[in-house]
């Protein structure tokens, strides 16, 4: 594997990202950005290891912790969704890959229940960083469709009534 690849590993602490992360090693990558959600310690080591230029812990005070333990390192701390779209973007731009520019971008959690202008209601399946684009499973759609990230998805309440309608009242 050629050894300029660079990668962003979203979620690197839990079992599936550890396990990529050995992977990632063993291939002689490069690992631009880690993010995770509250697990400091974890998140430490593998900066340490691995020393990607961002690291980002989606819980605030996660992110205040790792940035003193990391102060003696050049690897930047972001926080929250911004942070997430931060490490996305920039494994975007090490790959040569194209992903929707700062503006109007949004990137939503999978199992997150979505509203699209046209569709109507969903929920996102996967998050597909190489297209810049959500995997969602609308409910009157029997196949999923890839969303950019820059389409009109609003997040929608779990306890929303799921009728199925099509509210048009926001982009009118």
């Amino acid at each position: 594997m050629e050894q300029n690849r660079c990668i962003s590993l979203l979620g690197s602490t839990g079992s599936i990202g550890r396990q990529s992360l050995d992977v990632i090693a063993a291939c002689g990558m490069r690992v631009a950005a880690l993010t995770a959600n509250r697990d400091v310690e974890q998140m430490e080591k593998q900066c340490r290891r691995f020393q990607p230029e961002l690291a980002v812990m989606m819980d605030p005070e996660a992110a205040a912790s790792l940035r003193l333990r990391l102060a003696d390192t050049p690897i930047r701390v972001a926080e929250g969704m911004e942070g997430l779209l931060k490490a996305a973007r920039g494994y975007a731009e090490s790959s040569n890959r194209a992903l929707p520019p700062d503006d109007g971008a949004v990137l939503l959690p999978v199992g997150q229940r979505v509203r699209h202008f046209v569709f109507g209601l969903g929920r996102v399946l996967d998050v597909d960083l190489n297209r810049g684009a959500h995997l969602v499973q609308f409910d009157d759609m029997e196949t999923p469709r890839r969303i950019s990230f820059r389409a009109k998805l609003e997040a929608w309440p779990e306890d929303a009534p799921s009728t199925g309608e099509r509210q048009n009242s926001d982009y009118e």
